[in-house]
C-alpha cells in the first residue's frame, strides 16, 4: 500500500497525479484488452493487402510490416 501511495505522489512538472491508479485501470481494463485484440486481429487479416499492393517496397510503408 505504501508503494501505491508513493507512486501516486504528484510530480507536477512531469506527470499529473494519480498516475499509478490511472495506469492500473488502463492496464487491467477489459475493454482496452478487447480493443488491442481486435486491432491485432484486423492487422493480421489486412496485412496481405499490403504485400499485394506492393507497399512493402515503398519507404514510407516499410516500417509497418516489421
Amino acid at each position: 500500500m505504501h508503494l501505491r501511495a508513493k507512486l501516486n505522489e504528484p510530480e507536477r512538472s512531469l506527470i499529473p497525479p494519480p498516475i499509478f491508479y490511472d495506469v492500473l485501470v488502463g492496464y487491467s481494463s477489459l475493454s482496452n484488452y478487447r480493443a488491442l485484440v481486435g486491432g491485432d486481429r484486423f492487422w493480421r487479416s489486412q496485412r496481405s493487402i499490403l504485400s499485394r499492393q506492393g507497399l512493402q517496397a515503398d519507404p514510407a510503408w516499410k516500417w509497418l510490416p516489421d
